[in-house]
């Protein structure tokens, strides 16, 4: 769907877009490190004036941009090997920039995405370490401090046990790009996986039920789910 955009969608990760006015704007990881912006008129381009939005510094790489937007204000979420940021992202058309960056997240965590539920904001993000594992924490403000269920700040190493691990069946699980709720208020998760087929490793996408259990998301069994289960409902 990006073959006419004017740099190369292909050669990006960690890829989010979010709509102000009339425009999409797609926040992209480029491929020496730095994280772009680009513009279009339609979500699936294509894409134009692209633009570096956070310049690398030195020899430390960003990724997994992710936006997280609330009445009127917006705000960017990346990843480092420091650890997880935040900052105000401001639009205009001649000089796009993210201000106020602070660290929400230790190095320990990666692909971070932010969600509003009930008056508390959710920080959904991949446990570098092990077998991976998406882990929660939340929190009264946007820029936290971020605690687990267990009570441990995401802003520390301590050790955080995942809301959603791997299993037999499924390994690397990772990138909770989304959560997104259905007509009968059910709350869903998008993320990454990878499985055994036929002898060889695959990456997946996965879609999954998320319960609440006294504020807290869980998942059924913490795992990622093996049977199938009965879709969302539009």
């Amino acid at each position: 769907a990006f073959n006419a955009d004017e740099f190369q969608v292909a050669d990006t990760t960690g890829l989010d877009i979010v709509k102000i006015g009339d425009k999409y704007l797609m926040a992209y990881v480029a491929v020496d490190g730095s994280i772009g912006i680009a513009e279009s008129s339609r979500i699936r381009g294509p894409y134009h004036n692209s633009r570096t939005l956070l310049a690398k510094s030195g020899k430390d790489s960003y990724g997994n941009p992710s936006f997280f937007c609330e009445e009127g204000c917006r705000w960017l979420l990346w990843d480092t090997p420091q650890g997880i940021s935040i900052g105000k992202f401001e639009w205009n058309d001649t000089d796009p920039k993210i201000t106020d960056q602070k660290l929400i997240g230790g190095d320990g965590f990666h692909a971070p995405k932010i969600i509003g539920k009930n008056g508390m904001y959710y920080l959904w993000a991949t446990i570098r370490e092990g077998k991976g594992g998406i882990a929660v924490g939340r929190s009264k403000q946007l820029e936290g401090p971020y605690y687990t269920s267990d009570g441990i700040s995401m802003e520390t190493e301590g050790q955080v046990v995942p809301t959603v691990i791997p299993n037999s069946e499924f390994s690397c699980i990772s990138n909770g790009s989304d959560i997104i709720t259905d007509t009968n208020n059910d709350d869903w998760i998008i993320y990454h996986a990878r499985t055994n087929l036929a002898g060889e490793l695959s990456t997946v996408l996965m879609l999954d039920k998320i319960m609440w259990d006294n504020g807290w998301p869980v998942m059924s069994k913490l795992h990622a789910s093996v049977a199938a289960q009965r879709q969302p409902r539009f």
